[in-house]
This record gives C-alpha cells, structure tokens and sequence, in this order.
C-alpha cells in the first residue's frame, strides 16, 4: 500500500506510520483498526481529478470494526441542489438497512487544499446529529489530497472535532 500523511493542526505532514508523540491508550489502540480498514480506500478516493463521496457503512462487535459495504455517493451530491441533505440520509439509510453500528464518511479534495471548508464542517456537524437521533455513531469524517505527490489526509476525529460516543 501505498503511504499516506497525516496532516496535524500545525500544518506539518508527518507519515502516518512514524513514531507518535503521544501515548495511545488502549481504546485509541482498538479504534485505529477501524483506519487500518479504511486507509487503503482512502488512497484510491486521494486519486481521482473530482470530487467523490465515499460513504462505508461500519459495524463493531467486540471492539473489532468490519466495512458492511462502501458507497460511492458522489452522484447523489450533484443530482440536486439539496444534494448534501440527500446524500446524508442516503448514507444514514443504508446504515440502518445494513445493520451497522455507525458510519465513516470519506472525501477527497482536488484542489490539494486538505484542510475543511465551511461546508464540510457544516457537513459533519448535521451528519454526527443525524446519526445520533437514528442510534448511530459517525465514528469519523476522512478528507483526502494529493498534493505534489504526497498524499494527505485530514481526520476529524483524529483532530478532535468528532467525539464519538457508544450507542
């Protein structure tokens, strides 16, 4: 696989696989199972020209993650103007029909520009809510770029903007 960078709140990239500066705890431990399922889609999605949505539908027994399915949604954001609110009940729906216990949502930047825009915050917050009200966690929010030739991405809960809380 191919290797992907972290991008921090300092703006420094650092390879994702380089030694920590913090210690992490055994829960965080378990979690970063659930990114070693998602890092090798998050490549791919890092290669396309435009923008794409993936949506992966998670389920967690036991503390181990497993992807139910992965949704390219792209298409649904672009096929009306209220595409963003379709795409998320898409997203919470196919959860819900797949018996998971949450979802990752992952997007890539063409522009090389990793960090959030408003929208993709505004994007977050409704989504987490909206997982919460149907029993659902939004166990993260994954933004990729490929920037000179690095690839980068962005992990909001990673970055502490996405808490996720068990159902």
């Amino acid at each position: 696989m191919k290797e992907l960078y972290l991008v921090k709140k300092d703006n420094k990239v650092k390879p994702e696989n380089s030694a920590k500066e913090f210690v992490i705890s055994q829960k965080r431990e378990r979690e970063s199972d659930l990114k070693d399922l998602i890092l090798p889609h998050l490549y791919e999605l890092s290669q396309y020209p435009v923008e794409h949505i993936y949506s992966f539908g998670i389920d967690k027994k036991k503390s181990k993650y497993k992807i139910k399915y992965l949704t390219d949604i792209s298409d649904i954001l672009k096929s009306t103007d209220k595409g963003a609110i379709a795409m998320t009940e898409m997203a919470i729906s196919s959860a819900l029909d797949n018996n998971c216990t949450g979802i990752v949502i992952a997007h890539n930047h063409p522009c090389e520009f990793i960090h959030p825009s408003e929208e993709d915050l505004s994007l977050t917050e409704y989504l987490d809510s909206l997982c919460k009200e149907n029993g659902l966690i939004l166990y993260d929010h994954f933004i990729v770029s490929k920037a000179h030739g690095i690839k980068k991405y962005y992990s909001f809960y990673e970055l502490k903007l996405l808490r996720k809380e068990d159902v």
